[in-house]
C-alpha cells in the first residue's frame, strides 16, 4: 500500500529554497544554498546570514560539532585580462563555518570543481579527522583541531580514484575509510584507505557500481546496473555476497532494470535498495557517469517503474518487496526505512512511503 506526502517549506513566512540542512542544538537549523548560508530558529527567524557575491555550489555540508561546520563546494572569483574583468573564474573550496557566529574559521583551496550530482561527494567525520573528497579524485584529510584553530595544516593527501566520488563512508569498526568512484574504462573504482596514514588499504573494481556505499559491520554495500547488491569485506574488499533479486520489473530494448538509489542498512542486517526501469538513454544519469560534466537532475518525460527490496545480509534471501513506485525525477537517490514502511523521494517536493510486502523471515 503506498502513501504519498507532498513536501512543503518548514518555514511557511520564509523564502528560503535551501539545498541542504542541518539541525543544530535547541531547534536551531545551518541551512545552506547557492547565494548564501544561514542559521535559523524553529521559527524561520533569521539568527545570522552569510550572503555570496555570486551564486556557488555546495555540497551537502558536515556537522562536526556545535562549533563547527564544514562545507566544501565552488566559489566564483574575478577572471582578469589586461586588468579588465573577463569573465569568473571557478574554483573549490573547503571552508570551516562556526554555525554560532557564521564567520568563516577558515578557507582552503581544492583541486578541481564540483558538478552536480545524484550522490554528491560527502565529507566524512572519524575519530577527529576530517575527510574531504575534491572534484578530481583526491581524498584530504584535516585534524578536527587545527580546522576549528584556523590552522592550514594537511594530514594526508591521497589520489583515490577519478573526479568526485559517488560515496565516501567511515568503517566504524576500525581508522579507515572507503570511497566509490563511477566506473572508468580501466583501473580499480573502490579504495579503503588507512586514515591515519593515507595509505590505500585495499582497491577493487567494479564495473557495475551505480550507487553510493552502506556500512554494515564488517559489510560495505552497493548496487548496480545489473539490479544486483554487492556486499564486500570492508577490512579487505573481498566479495561477501552478489544477489539479484526477483522483481516485477522487466529489462527489455529500451530499458534497463538498475539499482537507483542509496542503499540502507537497518540494524537487523536487512538492506534495503530501490530497482527501477530506467530507459537506457538515461542510465549514465542515474549511474552518474564520470564521462559527463555533471548529472541533470531533471523531471523525466514519462516517469519509470520502481520497486524497493529488502534483503537479509546473513542468509542472502530477500526478506521484502515493496508495491510499485512511480519515479519522475532524476535526483531521487534517497531512501528511507522506518519500522513498518520505507520513503522514497519520487520526485523533487514528494515523499511516498511503502507497506512492504513480506517474502519471508
Amino acid at each position: 500500500m503506498l502513501f504519498r506526502s507532498q513536501l512543503r517549506n518548514r518555514f511557511a513566512n520564509a523564502r528560503f529554497p535551501a539545498s541542504h540542512a542541518l539541525a543544530l542544538p535547541e531547534g536551531r537549523y545551518f541551512l545552506v544554498n547557492h547565494t548564501e548560508h544561514s542559521v535559523r530558529s524553529s521559527t524561520g527567524a533569521i539568527l545570522w546570514r552569510t550572503v555570496y557575491g555570486k551564486p556557488s555550489f555546495w555540497n551537502p555540508p558536515l556537522l562536526v560539532s556545535d562549533r563547527l561546520v564544514i562545507l566544501h563546494g565552488n566559489v566564483k572569483t574575478p577572471l582578469l585580462h589586461a586588468n579588465a574583468r573577463v569573465g569568473d573564474r571557478v574554483s573549490a573550496v573547503l571552508r570551516a563555518v562556526s554555525p554560532q557566529t557564521g564567520k568563516t574559521i577558515h578557507e582552503l583551496a581544492l583541486p578541481g570543481a564540483y558538478h552536480q550530482r545524484r550522490y554528491p561527494p560527502m565529507a566524512v567525520l572519524h575519530t577527529q579527522t576530517v575527510v574531504v573528497p575534491d572534484a578530481v579524485g583526491g581524498l584530504h584529510a584535516y585534524a578536527v583541531a587545527d580546522l576549528s584553530a584556523g590552522k592550514t595544516r594537511r594530514l594526508w593527501t591521497v589520489q583515490a580514484g577519478t573526479g568526485a566520488p559517488l560515496a565516501l563512508v567511515g568503517d566504524p569498526a576500525a581508522a579507515r575509510v572507503v570511497a566509490a568512484y563511477a566506473p572508468t574504462k580501466a583501473g580499480p573504482n573502490l579504495v579503503a584507505v588507512d586514515l591515519k596514514t593515507g595509505r590505500k588499504v585495499w582497491t577493487q573494481r567494479d564495473a557495475e557500481l551505480a550507487t553510493s556505499l552502506a556500512v554494515y559491520r564488517n559489510m560495505v554495500v552497493y548496487g548496480t546496473r545489473q539490479a544486483s547488491v554487492v556486499a564486500l569485506d570492508v577490512a579487505t574488499g573481498a566479495t561477501l555476497l552478489r544477489v539479484t533479486p526477483p522483481t516485477n520489473l522487466t529489462p527489455d530494448r529500451e530499458l534497463a532494470v538498475m539499482a537507483i538509489s542509496e542503499p540502507v542498512v537497518d540494524t537487523l542486517g536487512r538492506v534495503y535498495i530501490t530497482l527501477g526501469e530506467v530507459p537506457r538513454l538515461h542510465v549514465r544519469d542515474f549511474a552518474d557517469d564520470p564521462v559527463r560534466p555533471g548529472t541533470a537532475l531533471v523531471k523525466l518525460a514519462d516517469s519509470i517503474n520502481a520497486e524497493v527490496v529488502g534483503i537479509q545480509l546473513s542468509s542472502k534471501r530477500v526478506v521484502y518487496t515493496s508495491s510499485l513506485f512511480q519515479i519522475d525525477y532524476v535526483g531521487s537517490a534517497a531512501l528511507l526505512v522506518g519500522m513498518d514502511a520505507v520513503g522514497l523521494f519520487t520526485s523533487d517536493n514528494r515523499l511516498e512511503f511503502c507497506t512492504p510486502e513480506e517474502e519471508g523471515e
